[in-house]
């Protein structure tokens, strides 16, 4: 599952990019505004730490919406 959202001054990059692992695992990439190229990215084990690496990278409001987004979806699957 990947949840994508444009943010744009407030982010790393303009774009944030959380896409699912196995195990519990999310890959992290913040992407170019422009070109939709990579800037940093990172893997996060458990939504402790996707929460504590998104609020480095973007705000805590859009850090809040990406876990709160994947626990509801994966929860109900």
């Amino acid at each position: 599952m990947v949840k994508s959202i444009k943010i744009g001054e407030s982010a790393v990059g303009g774009i944030i990019r959380v896409s699912t692992r196995p195990r519990g695992v999310f890959e992290v990439q913040c992407l170019d505004y422009q070109d939709k190229s990579v800037v940093v990215w990172r893997f996060c084990h458990g939504y402790d730490e996707l929460y504590s690496y998104l609020s480095e990278v973007t705000t805590h409001y859009y850090a809040e919406k990406f876990v709160s987004h994947f626990k509801q979806k994966l929860n109900n699957d």
